[in-house]
């Protein structure tokens, strides 16, 4: 069955929410940042590139400015202590940040094929996230 890429990055977007509605949070981010991953790079900003940008320069508890190669590590931790065995990662990892990488994949889908372009489940996923407020709680 042959499937373009577009179709394929649907797929594993959708995977992911469907894992995050399942509480399978190491599911949900690997497909999102898989899905984030396959997708070339695009000149539109989306969540990914506009969180980087403004992390870029700001101090580290040591006073230091991060680099863009800190700051991209630091956003993606999770995906990578997923993806990923060195001896210099932590036994446990939170994870329950899975949303923010499904929006992440999300955005950048947005921007590479528009938002006409979503699934139902990215849109039900988007109307969920836009009718909570943290004020409500």
């Amino acid at each position: 069955m042959k499937m373009s890429k577009r179709q394929a990055v649907e797929q594993l977007i959708d995977g992911a929410i469907r894992a995050h509605e399942s509480e399978e949070h190491a599911v949900a981010i690997t497909l999102a940042g898989a899905a984030e991953d396959a997708m070339p790079d695009v000149d539109q900003k989306h969540i990914f590139t506009v969180t980087r940008d403004a992390f870029i320069g700001h101090a580290d508890p040591g006073g230091e400015p991060k680099s863009e190669k800190q700051v991209v590590r630091m956003l993606n931790a999770e995906r990578d202590w997923l993806k990923h065995n060195n001896r210099n990662q932590p036994d446990e990892m939170d994870l329950g940040g899975s949303i923010t990488w499904i929006l992440r994949a999300i955005s950048k889908f947005q921007a590479m094929y528009g938002r006409d372009a979503e699934t139902a489940t990215m849109q039900d996923f988007f109307a969920l996230a836009r009718a909570f407020d943290p004020r409500d709680g």
